[in-house]
C-alpha cells in the first residue's frame, strides 16, 4: 500500500498510509534493542507478532498488522503443508487482481 498508496481513494490513501507509517516507526522504535543485526532480525521481529486475534483501536486502520498475518500464514504453508517459496509465488501470481482485491476487503 504504501508504494501504490495512490490506487486508494486520494483522502483514505493518505490518511492510512501516514497510520500505517507512524505504526512502523513506533514499532520498531520499541523493538530497537532487539534489532540488532539488520533486515533478519526486523524480519524475525514482524514474525513474531502475535496474529490470533484482531489488533484493537487505531492499529486496525493500517496494514502492518495485516501484512504480519500474511507472513505468518505463508510462514504456515511452508511449515504444515510442505510448501516452497516457489509453491507460494506461483499460487499468488495466479490470482487475478479482482479476486486479490475482494479478498483484501473482506480481511
Amino acid at each position: 500500500m504504501m508504494s501504490r498508496a495512490f490506487i486508494l481513494p486520494e483522502g483514505i490513501g493518505q490518511v492510512r498510509f501516514r497510520y500505517t507509517c507512524d505504526e512502523a516507526i513506533e514499532f520498531f522504535d520499541k523493538r530497537r534493542e532487539l534489532i540488532t543485526n539488520g533486515a533478519n532480525h526486523a524480519r524475525q521481529v514482524l514474525l513474531e507478532v502475535k496474529t490470533e486475534l484482531d489488533p484493537l483501536g487505531d492499529r486496525s486502520k493500517t496494514v502492518l498488522f495485516d501484512g504480519c498475518r500474511l507472513a505468518n500464514q505463508f510462514q504456515a504453508l511452508e511449515a504444515e503443508e510442505g510448501w516452497t517459496n516457489e509453491d507460494k509465488w506461483k499460487v499468488i501470481s495466479q490470482c487475478g487482481w479482482k479476486q486479490h482485491a475482494q479478498q483484501l476487503r473482506h480481511g
